[in-house]
């Protein structure tokens, strides 16, 4: 079995999904992937999904041994449970025994959206938040947007304070509707 994690909703939730999915698959020694991650449609309450490395630089899961690159795996809605995204996972998972729950599934893959809200940060053996940095994209966005408002260098270190400081996203997307 392999967990394919489907980050979702605004930036800090997709961080808790990403920070609970790698450590219950560390603690459990699962196969994992990440998929998708979300970026917030026009009417700032719906979202739609863009492949992970759009929003995260992905180099950091190398680093982890049970990491799979979504590219390498073999899903299809045959082998896969929640293929197409359709549900989070509060609504087949319950918050007790999830590693049973999941192997209980019987499917090669399982596509987790949302999976934070079921993990609730149980057991963390890793902080990952300190590994999370934007896209090679999103970095470009930001330095183009820095230099065309004069930001000085080191005035904001968007880089080390990525979780702390997602409002810097909020200019980008404003920076994006702007060019449109």
């Amino acid at each position: 079995m392999i967990l394919i994690f489907d980050t979702y909703s605004g930036l800090c939730n997709q961080f808790y999904d990403i920070q609970c999915a790698i450590n219950f698959c560390l603690i459990h020694k699962v196969k994992f992937s990440f998929r998708y991650a979300s970026f917030r449609n026009n009417d700032l309450v719906t979202w739609y999904n863009v492949p992970f490395f759009k929003l995260f630089d992905t180099d950091f899961l190398n680093k982890f041994d049970l990491y799979v690159k979504y590219d390498d795996l073999n899903s299809n809605e045959e082998n896969t449970f929640n293929y197409n995204n359709s549900v989070c996972c509060n609504k087949f998972l319950s918050r007790n025994n999830v590693l049973e729950q999941l192997l209980n599934l019987n499917k090669d893959y399982i596509v987790l959206k949302q999976f934070w809200d079921i993990y609730l940060f149980k057991e963390i053996k890793e902080d990952i938040y300190k590994l999370l940095v934007p896209s090679f994209n999103i970095m470009e966005i930001y330095t183009q947007i820095k230099n065309e408002l004069g930001i000085e260098q080191n005035k904001y270190n968007f880089i080390q304070n990525y979780a702390l400081y997602s409002c810097n996203i909020v200019l980008l997307v404003w920076y994006q509707k702007r060019c449109a």
